[in-house]
Order: structure tokens, then C-alpha cells, then sequence
């Protein structure tokens, strides 16, 4: 289903104006003082959000199928997902730039930058792989998809396929937990040598990361199940509203 919001802002569903916003920030950036990119970083990090409800408004998600107390919070937490990956990514390309500014051009450098940004692009890196499981944009090299042709054998590969998925994101959330657990064991946390930033901070999100890919994971088992049963689906009946 389409958006068919008219507002205002109507704009910003054009992704190359968004791809000429967020390059012109961040090449304003490069030129700005640290504490200045720091804060347009965080305006990013608002306008991101601002993005997903002006946008997202109207279209299918695969969240829309479940019950709204379980599939409202589910998309409440993709509109922060999208915010720290938006601004993730701006924020190293921002870094990446003022050291190369710095170094270069002014023979300065950026005290310790790697410790505290490697943090930051783990998250990004796992928020973004949320991303793609919601909208099952992982790659998937499949070879029986294209040689199977029966629809009773094409129902039954997706179901062990995605079975499988949903077993392997469980279990790493498992390992996660596990991994925490031996760092929480210590007296002291595991920390980077200069900066101290805690090992723990990205092993938390990659465990929160895997545990919302499970999630889709289940949902888009949930959904493949009923349409298996052939219970109805709401993206049936946008499709047919929408012929």
C-alpha cells in the first residue's frame, strides 16, 4: 500500500532529497567543531524519526498482521532502530572526515576517536541488520527456491527454512546472554585502554540486535503459517482494495 499522506512534507519521500539532506550535513559537518557535529548529529537523530512518521505512514508492514499489543510496540521500537542506524552512519562518515580534516590539513588529530566509534558502528552495524529482517532483506542464497515448483513443497521449504532462522537468532541470543554473563563475572568490566568504554555497551546491543531479528524472524513464521491455514491476511485485503 502506498502512501498517500499530501502534507507539507510530502517531500521527504523522495530518497534523493533525503540522500542530499544527510550529505549536506555532513559535509557542513567536516568543517565544523567537534561539539557543533555532535550536536547536528543529534538533530539528525530527531529528524530521522520525524522521517519514519511522516513516511511510513499508510504502507504494509509485516507487524500489521499481529495482534496490536504485541505488533504496535514492535514498530514503536523500529522507529528508534532507524533512528540510531540513520545516525550511526552519519556520525562515522562525520568522524571519518574530521580526521581526515584534522590530520591533513591542520596536522591535529582526534584524541582516542577509534575506541568510542568502533561502539558506535557495532550498534549501527547490528540496528541496521534489524532493518533488514523486518523487511527480509537478507541475502539468501536458496538454490532449492528455484528448483522447486510444487506449491505444497515451496509452502513446506519456506517453513523449515525460516524454522531454522528463528532456532539460529534464538540460539545466539542465548550465547549472547551467556557471553554477558562471564563479563559481568569479572570484578571489574572489560574496558578499551584509554577511554574505558565497556566491552559490555556493543555486547548488549548485539544481543538486543538478534533478539528483535528473532522476533521478525517469528513474525514472518507466524504469517507464512496462516497463509498455509489459508486464514485470511491483512495484506490480502490491501491487495485487493488496492486492484
Amino acid at each position: 500500500m502506498t502512501n498517500t499522506n499530501s502534507g507539507g512534507f510530502s517531500i521527504l519521500r523522495n530518497d534523493w532529497v533525503r540522500a542530499a539532506i544527510l550529505a549536506a550535513i555532513v559535509a557542513i559537518s567536516y568543517f565544523l567543531e567537534f561539539r557543533i557535529g555532535m550536536g547536528i548529529g543529534a538533530c539528525l537523530l530527531i529528524l530521522s524519526v520525524f522521517w519514519h512518521v511522516s513516511t511510513d505512514q499508510g504502507e504494509y508492514k509485516v507487524t500489521d498482521e499481529l495482534p496490536v499489543l504485541i505488533g504496535a510496540p514492535m514498530g514503536w521500537i523500529l522507529i528508534g532502530v532507524k533512528a540510531i542506524t540513520t545516525f550511526s552512519g552519519c556520525l562515522m562518515a562525520f568522524t571519518f572526515g574530521l580526521v581526515v580534516v584534522r590530520r591533513y590539513i591542520f596536522g591535529l588529530d582526534v584524541f582516542a576517536y577509534e575506541e568510542w566509534l568502533l561502539a558506535i558502528s557495532i550498534v549501527g552495524y547490528f540496528t541496521g541488520a534489524v532493518l533488514a529482517s523486518e523487511r527480509k532483506l537478507h541475502i539468501n542464497a536458496d538454490i532449492l527456491g528455484i528448483i522447486i515448483h510444487n506449491p505444497r513443497l515451496i509452502w513446506w521449504r519456506g517453513f523449515i527454512v525460516m524454522s531454522i532462522e528463528l532456532f539460529v537468532t534464538v540460539f545466539i541470543v542465548y550465547a549472547c546472554y551467556v557471553s554477558l554473563a562471564d563479563d559481568f563475572s569479572f570484578p571489574r568490566l572489560r574496558a578499551t585502554p584509554v577511554l574505558r568504554v565497556p566491552f559490555v555497551s556493543w555486547r548488549i546491543a548485539i544481543m538486543v540486535a538478534f533478539g528483535l531479528m528473532s522476533m521478525y524472524s517469528a513474525t514472518y513464521l507466524y504469517v507464512h503459517i496462516r497463509k498455509g491455514l489459508g486464514l485470511p491476511l491483512k495484506a490480502d485485503t490491501l491487495e485487493e482494495a488496492n486492484a
